[in-house]
């Protein structure tokens, strides 16, 4: 028996229906089953053995980052328009849980960016799994950003902002201009 901690987003049409359906059919299989709705609700401390998130980029993103430092593996079924990251769609959720859970697919350890700020020290760091921004005010000069990687300076910068980048979030700012 698996433990299952399914995830979506209830704002989303059909999600929920789709959600329960889902349990049900986990729950016939055996698996325990929890189902989480709502996007903002915290997943750090959750125990499963799966993380089945239905929707898209977005969704996958931010269950990354609701985990915080305690990564699950999780498996996402396209329900949104991108799917770069999710690797199947509804129709083949069923199988590719089943898949997950016997070991038969392959798990793709992904980097994530641990990213705070000085003007920020009494909040936990925010966790990216593509990547980080920090920009300057809607009205506004240009800003001075110091970038430093474990208590390392990097560089000085001034301008609107900074954007940093992982490997995955490298590849969709290339898919967005057309180059990947």
């Amino acid at each position: 028996m698996a433990r299952v901690l399914v995830l979506g987003d209830e704002r989303k049409g059909g999600t929920l229906p789709l959600l329960e359906q889902f349990g049900a059919w986990l729950s016939s299989r055996g698996h325990s089953c929890a189902i989480v709705s709502d996007r903002r609700e915290p997943l750090v401390g959750v125990d499963a053995d799966l993380v089945v998130v239905f929707g898209g980029d977005g969704s996958l993103l931010s269950a990354a980052r609701r985990m915080g430092a305690h990564q699950l593996p999780t498996l996402g079924i396209n329900r949104g328009r991108l799917g770069f990251l999710t690797a199947f769609e509804v129709d083949e959720a069923r199988q590719a849980v089943e898949m997950a859970l016997a070991g038969q697919l392959r798990e793709e350890p992904r980097l994530l960016l641990q990213c705070s700020t000085t003007e920020s020290a009494d909040e936990p760091p925010v966790l990216c799994m593509n990547d980080g921004v920090v920009s300057r005010a809607a009205v506004g000069g240009m800003i001075t950003l110091r970038a430093w990687r474990q208590g390392t300076e990097l560089a000085t910068f001034r301008g609107d902002g900074l954007i940093v980048a992982t490997a995955a979030g490298s590849t969709a700012y290339s898919l967005e201009i057309g180059r990947a």
